[in-house]
Formats: C-alpha cells, structure tokens, sequence
C-alpha cells in the first residue's frame, strides 16, 4: 500500500488489492480479427479538433493477443466534402484526408461507474501522433460537452504525458455571450490538467517507451484518481464538477461513462516535430473492469 499527499489531502493507493481480483467486464483481444462487435464500436470520420486523420473501423484489429489500433499514411476521400463549405467548417471542407487510423469505443455497449478500470497498453512516442485512452459522459448528446464531462486517463502529446478532467462548471456559466438559448451555445469549459514531461519517465527507465504499461481509473461518489503503473497522476473531487441547475445531470463524474481509445494526429504540428513513421500502432493488451465496493474505503482517507 502506497501514501500520496495530493493537494493537502492523502489518497491511500491500493494497486496490489486488484491483483488477485476476477474482473466484472473486459477483454483479453485474445481472438484474432475485429474486435468483439458486442463490446466495442467506432466513430467514424472527422471528428474533433481539426485532427488530420480520418477514423475508420478498418484501422482496429486484433493480432496476437493485442488490439492494434494503426495510423497510416494513405489518402481517403471525404464523403461529406462540400466546396462550398468555409474553410472553418473543417469536416466538410476537406476534400480528403491524408491520414487514417481509428477511435474504439464502449459507447452504446458498456459504461462504467465507479470501481476500478485498467488498460495495459504501449505506444510509438514519436512526431504529431497522440493517442489516448480516455472516459466521455453518457450523456454527452443530451447535454453535449464539456457538460458530460471528460476523464483523459491517458494523452501522449507534444512529449508529454497528460492526465486531465474536462468539465464544466455552473459558475463558470455560457460561451456565446452567456446566453444558453443562442445555437451553438455550451458551458464555459474548466479542467484539472497535470502534464508530465516524457522525459522524467525515461530517465528513470531509457527503455520506458519499448515496455507496456497500466494506465488506470479508480472512481468513487466523491474521488476520481488517474494512475501509470500505480503511481498517482491526478485526483479529483467529484462535486467540483457541477453544471448549472438548468443541466442534468448535475454533477457528471457521479454518472455513467464510455471509454474512448484511439490514436489521432494532432491538426497543428510543433515546429520541432518531425513526421512520424507509418503505419504507427498503438497496442492494447486488455482492457479490465472492476466494480469493487473496498475502493470507497481505499480512496477516502485524508490527514487529520
């Protein structure tokens, strides 16, 4: 058992309480092929973020025991390109991609609400590649985001190493000049962001980005933490994260989320960057669920 004093409080870490444990949900992507249809999906095409690649189901496999999920360097048209669209409508005016890779997805499957989620996984640490493992709220097209709320459990970006809650916040109130009748209106955005810089992990390990590692959640009522091979990265007290009254649900990170795993290209390449080697892969040994009433009592301990 590991202490962590985080922000004045003190988060008991319980890693070794799992190791034994039977997972409630997971997959092992023991069986070569697609991965299995009755637990993942796909979002498909230009998303979010002006990313460059153009997601496809086609880019996520099974092999060997491993999820691969694969950029590749490869042009393909955009079904949905319109010439007459500006060019700040990115998702039409394109007219192709030049890169496509894939996003997996529980949505409309399984999601998660409190317990323990952990991802053994291993990534190409290289150029504008930026995968992630990573929770949206259920409710994201009823109260759309930044209300449903956003857990990045993993983001590798611009050499570094994220773990982020995204949320809104009721006295942050309305973009759009406050008014949440205006189309395209949405909660002011906030976030409890910590980066950590690629570099620390290898210098204590030069070989850290040739090694799997286990990025994991443990959630309750009232803590979120987010773990690398169990050390601490970030907490969150849930109630922080509270939505106007007129939104439900009220407090987001108390209700059920879906896992994201994909690897994008991010749309605005730092200077120092330099082009990544296609076809990159980002490989998911398992995905592995608990829903352990004991994390209340391994979470909730502070200094007195």
């Amino acid at each position: 058992m590991k202490r962590v004093v985080f922000t004045a409080a003190a988060v008991v870490v319980g890693v070794s309480a799992f190791a034994a444990a039977v997972p409630d949900w997971g997959d092992e992507f023991d069986v070569d092929g697609r991965p299995d249809p009755a637990k993942w999906d796909y979002e498909v095409g230009f998303i979010r973020n002006e990313e460059l690649q153009w997601y496809q189901p086609e880019n996520a496999y099974c092999s060997n025991g491993w999820l691969v999920i694969e950029a590749k360097r490869e042009r393909k048209a955009n079904p949905n390109y319109d010439p007459a669209a500006p060019k700040k409508d990115w998702q039409r005016s394109r007219s192709y991609a030049d890169y496509t890779s894939a996003c997996v997805i529980t949505k409309n499957r399984k999601t998660f609400r409190y317990g323990r989620l952990d991802i053994r996984a291993k990534f190409v640490a290289e150029g504008v590649l930026w995968p992630a493992l990573w929770l949206l709220g259920e409710s994201i097209d009823k109260v759309s985001w930044p209300a449903c709320g956003e857990v990045d459990i993993l983001e590798y970006y611009n050499d570094s190493i994220l773990a982020n809650f995204i949320f809104a916040d009721n006295r942050w109130g309305w973009g759009k000049g406050g008014n949440p009748d205006v189309p395209g209106a949405r909660l002011k955005i906030r976030s409890n962001s910590s980066a950590h810089q690629l570099s620390r992990f290898l210098a204590r390990d030069p070989q850290w980005c040739e090694k799997w590692h286990v990025w994991s959640i443990s959630w309750t009522e009232d803590l979120m933490a987010i773990y690398i091979d169990g050390e601490l990265l970030n907490v969150h007290v849930t109630k922080l994260s509270c939505n106007p009254s007129s939104v439900e649900p009220r407090y987001p990170y108390r209700e059920p989320m879906y896992l994201l795993m994909n690897l994008a290209l991010y749309a605005h390449p730092f200077d120092s960057k330099t082009e990544p080697h296609y076809p990159s892969k980002f490989l998911i040994d398992y995905v592995r669920y608990y829903k352990d009433a004991g994390l209340e009592r391994l979470l909730r301990s502070q200094n007195s």
